[in-house]
């Protein structure tokens, strides 16, 4: 857990919305983004499950994982670069590159765009064109978020994961 309005290690039972889970354990948690997913799933049903859920703080001596994606060069070309982290329909970031970005620009719009996702795993921090991105949660949990670009249509630029 992250936040929320749930004691760690308290069984809440009945749970039935998105909202429900992104109260009770924070929207930003591993929890909510599994109950957010099983509701999701469960949703084609015409009964709607309740479901019990028990959520636990982070270890306080545990270390967030860490990553970088590095724009290291001038876009030579108008396009949009995609960023994918963790999740293909929650972490997709889509940045509008116009000739002559420069990697600064290109990270700022990145660290934008992650700082705007509510339910985005990781936190971003720009330093001239190298998106250092440091997981919520503490511990080895992070150690599982994908990251993935592509760079479509914009040349010019040399990107690094």
């Amino acid at each position: 857990m992250i936040s929320g309005t749930a004691s760690s290690g308290q069984l809440i039972e009945g749970i039935v919305s998105k909202a429900e889970f992104n109260a009770l354990f924070g929207d930003k948690s591993q929890i909510a983004k599994a109950g957010r997913a099983l509701i999701d799933a469960l949703s084609i049903s015409k009964i709607k499950p309740k479901i019990s859920a028990i959520g636990l703080t982070d270890n306080g001596s545990g270390v967030a994982a860490t990553g970088s994606i590095v724009f290291a060069t001038n876009a030579t070309a108008a396009g949009t670069i995609t960023i994918y982290i963790d999740s293909i329909r929650n972490g997709k970031y889509e940045i509008p590159v116009a000739v002559g970005d420069t990697p600064t620009q290109i990270g700022d719009a990145l660290v934008a765009l992650i700082t705007a996702n509510t339910y985005s795993p990781v936190s971003a921090v720009n330093t001239t064109g190298s998106v250092a991105l440091t997981a919520v949660n503490d511990g080895t949990q992070g150690n599982t978020i994908g990251l993935k670009y592509d760079l479509g249509t914009v040349t010019g630029t040399t990107d690094t994961l």
